[in-house]
C-alpha cells in the first residue's frame, strides 16, 4: 500500500499537484464557510425570535 501511495504521490506531482491543492484548499474553505454559517445562524436566530415576539419586524 505504501509503494502504490508513493507511486500516486509521483503521478501528482507531475500532472500538477496544484490544480488538486486549489481544490483542497476550495473544500476547506467551503466548510469553513459552512461552519461560520452555522455559528452565526445559531446566533442570529434567537435574536429574530425576540424581534418577532416584540412586534419588529
Amino acid at each position: 500500500a505504501e509503494v502504490v501511495c508513493s507511486i500516486e504521490d509521483e503521478v501528482k506531482s507531475q500532472e500538477g499537484l496544484q490544480f488538486e491543492d486549489d481544490d483542497a484548499i476550495a473544500e476547506r474553505r467551503r466548510l469553513l464557510k459552512a461552519k461560520l454559517l452555522q455559528r452565526e445562524q445559531q446566533e442570529v436566530l434567537p435574536r429574530d425570535e425576540e424581534e418577532e415576539r416584540g412586534g419588529g419586524i
